[in-house]
């Protein structure tokens, strides 16, 4: 009944918690990745429209307003003819850095393809998302993007639909806003339009 020896097991599991540190942070960086346009690193096109649809299911369940804006860069051809497409990718980028300093928190904002971003306002309406276009318009007009020497300036066209009349689903949504847009680019470019 009495103890003679005491045997003490020590195990070293600091590669354990570092390797599960470091597959964390890879999950982390695979997720962001995954969500994320790499020129611009706002939402790329299919996180945004997962976000969309999860915006619009709020809508549907809580009755909660939503407006979707449809953004274009003004004749964006015409920047990658005469600069390259080099100059034409910085224009993204300043463009996607205003649009995002202009955007709440709450706010979506995503890459939608090529040179046109689209915007997720909740709890928005026409009226508020209209002030937030036009500001947002106003600062992409006095943008100077410098490139290789030369000053390149651009405006955008905007189109807005908001979730004040009923909608079948998200698409639909997107289809109004990209009428507005279609709105805004045949009545001259350089303004908002907003879906009635």
């Amino acid at each position: 009944g009495e103890i003679t020896h005491i045997c003490l097991v020590i195990y070293d599991v600091t590669d354990v918690a570092t390797n599960r540190h470091q597959l964390q942070a890879a999950n982390t960086e695979l997720h962001r990745l995954s969500s994320t346009d790499s020129l611009t690193e706002i939402f790329n096109h299919g996180h945004f429209k997962s976000m969309l649809k999860r915006e619009f299911s709020r809508h549907s369940r809580y009755g909660s307003m939503a407006s979707l804006v449809m953004i274009d860069i003004d004749h964006f051809k015409r920047v990658n003819d005469t600069h390259g497409h080099q100059a034409g990718d910085m224009v993204i980028r300043q463009v996607a850095d205003v649009i995002r300093k202009h955007a709440r928190d709450v706010d979506v904002v995503g890459r939608y393809g090529g040179d046109e971003f689209a915007v997720v306002l909740p709890d928005t309406d026409k009226a508020g998302t209209k002030v937030f276009c036009e500001r947002l318009r106003e600062a992409v007009e006095a943008l100077e993007v410098v490139y290789e020497g030369h000053t390149i300036r651009c405006t955008l066209s905007l189109g807005v639909a908001d979730l004040s009349k009923p909608a079948h689903d998200h698409v639909t949504l997107v289809e109004w806003a990209d009428q507005a847009l279609y709105a805004a680019k045949k009545n001259g470019r350089n303004q908002v339009s907003v879906y009635e």
